[in-house]
Formats: C-alpha cells, structure tokens, sequence
C-alpha cells in the first residue's frame, strides 16, 4: 500500500516527493482543468487540478 507524504505543491509527487513529473495533455471540464501526470521516480500517476478564475475581458480591435 502506498503512503501519501501530504505534498499539496503544484509539480512535486505526493507519494515521494520528487519534482520530476510528466504530464500529459490538460483536461477542460467547463470549472477547473487538471493535468494527469506520472512521477517519473516512482511511477505514481494522479492529477494535478487547477480552478478557473475570471481574469478580464479584452475587446477583439476589430469590432
């Protein structure tokens, strides 16, 4: 079974720690986007999720 170290940090692996994660092609679900990814030092695979916020508004210059 494998342990969890509680890193909640954007690049680091949960389950060992490392920075080296691959990360596959994003997922758009309309709220948030996460990215799946694998720990490339222990082989842990998961997803890395990211909320979508409301920036601005830009008018197109040709309107």
């Amino acid at each position: 079974m494998s342990k969890d170290l509680g890193i909640n940090e954007p690049g680091r692996c949960p389950k060992c720690g490392d920075c080296n994660l691959s990360y596959e092609t994003n997922i758009d679900d309309s709220y948030s986007i996460y990215y799946p990814y694998t720990c490339d030092d222990c082989g842990a695979t998961g997803k890395e999720w990211y909320s979508k916020i409301f920036d601005k508004q830009e008018l197109d210059e040709n309107c």
